[in-house]
């Protein structure tokens, strides 16, 4: 009879490699050793994005909240006509104008993020 955690194991390794390709490969362990197991390899770590770049967050939230003086709906920018050409246009405006600035400004490159994010 066959060992059915090894056939278990050996699926996961197939699925592991059509999933993966590239990837690094999850190591999995069945074992019952009576702790709780989560496998987070490969995925995004978007939980430590405020203990990390707190500072970018902020500039982000406070250049959606600026944006709602001009625009008041947050999402205006998913409704413009021809946006891929219009932001594009706007994030070479505003490298641009990071480029030739004298002393760095935030403004101008959370703006740039902001572009980018648009002109998905």
């Amino acid at each position: 009879m066959e060992d059915p955690i090894k056939k278990v194991n050996e699926e996961i390794k197939i699925l592991e490699g059509q999933i993966n390709k590239g990837k690094n490969t999850v190591k999995y362990d069945l074992t019952d050793d009576g702790k709780g197991k989560k496998y987070d390899n490969g995925k995004p770590m978007v939980g430590t994005l405020v203990n990390v770049f707190p500072e970018a967050l902020l500039a982000v939230g406070a250049t959606i909240e600026f944006g709602t003086h001009k625009y008041p709906d947050p999402r205006n920018w998913r409704k413009v006509e021809g946006a891929n050409k219009r932001y594009q246009d706007s994030l070479m405006r505003h490298l641009i104008k990071l480029i030739n600035s004298k002393t760095p400004n935030n403004k101008y490159v959370t703006r740039i993020q902001k572009d980018c994010q648009q002109n998905k």
